[in-house]
């Protein structure tokens, strides 16, 4: 399901923590004019990892804790050299953006911009 609000209620602690009893949860929250995201993982109630952007703290900030997927460092590396070869901090595009976004679509197959999650938006 995506839906069109970066702070809906659904992605908040509170209710991830109970959405996610008995189950697995992936939460992801865009805000693209100020360049954040995050993804999340929650399972039986309590969060397994978190990754987040915030070029308001730096264009390379990213925030990851908890039990990550094994291929983050992949994707973590990969947008970093992508960075990098786009003129690094000074580039005019934030590859960082993209990794939280990357890893939850690893694990569930879409994007909030691919063309086929336009259907799925409420």
């Amino acid at each position: 399901m995506v839906i069109n609000e970066c702070e809906h209620e659904f992605v908040k602690p509170d209710s991830l923590h109970s959405l996610s009893k008995d189950c697995e949860v992936i939460a992801s929250s865009i805000e693209e004019h100020v360049m954040f995201c995050s993804s999340e993982v929650w399972r039986d109630g309590t969060q397994a990892w978190r990754i987040e952007h915030d070029a308001q703290k730096s264009i390379d900030h990213v925030a990851a804790s908890g039990n990550l997927p094994l291929d983050y460092s992949s994707i973590e590396q990969e947008h970093a050299e992508e960075q990098r070869q786009a003129g690094g901090k000074g580039a005019d595009v934030d590859c960082f953006f993209e990794i939280p976004l990357h890893t939850a679509k690893n694990i569930v197959g879409f994007k909030h911009d691919d063309a086929d999650s336009r259907r799925r938006m409420f």
